[in-house]
């Protein structure tokens, strides 16, 4: 029963951050090499915020939040550590969400579930692309390792970018 009620409720949060043009913003932001999420003063620190704020801003800070998002989709359909992680992260940015208060401390104990589920995600793709022995396979493998290297590359340089700006970090 649980784990249908959080799947279900898990896809449908999915679908809908699919459809909302300000989250493929995000994702668009975090895939370009020049998109640096806004601090500060300008962007609009105290202005309101859609409730999946949290999703959308750690994507900004680093496209490896992309492979927990997958992770959460392939939740429901895979094993028990990995929903019992699902459902960690969603009951870890249930009560900031519900609160309103669009403060990245406030959602941080959702980051170790998230980059445990993100790892795993990682290594089911992994897996699934080494099962199989074809050339497709192998275009796939070498074509997800490049793209989880930009990923990491993309999260250092934005990192090492942020921690030399004189500005606050609004995640």
């Amino acid at each position: 029963m649980t784990k249908k009620f959080f799947g279900g409720l898990i896809i449908l949060t999915v679908a809908y951050l699919l459809i909302r043009p300000d989250f493929w913003g995000a994702v668009g932001s975090s895939l370009s090499w020049n998109g640096f999420p806004e601090a500060g003063w300008k962007m609009g620190m105290f202005d309101t915020e859609p409730w999946y704020f949290y999703i959308k801003q750690h994507i900004k800070y680093s496209p490896l939040y992309l492979l927990a998002l997958i992770g959460m989709v392939r939740a429901p359909f895979g094993n028990k550590s990995d929903m019992f992680l699902a459902i960690s992260i969603f009951w870890c940015l249930s009560f900031p969400i519900i609160w309103g208060n669009f403060q990245g401390r406030y959602a941080l104990c959702f980051v170790p579930p998230a980059v445990i589920l993100m790892t795993r995600t990682g290594f089911w793709i992994h897996d699934s692309l080494r099962k199989k022995d074809s050339m497709a396979s192998r275009i796939g493998y070498y074509a997800f390792w490049v793209v989880v290297a930009y990923f990491a590359v993309k999260t250092v340089r934005t990192d090492y970018i942020h921690a030399f700006v004189a500005n606050v970090a609004y995640y």
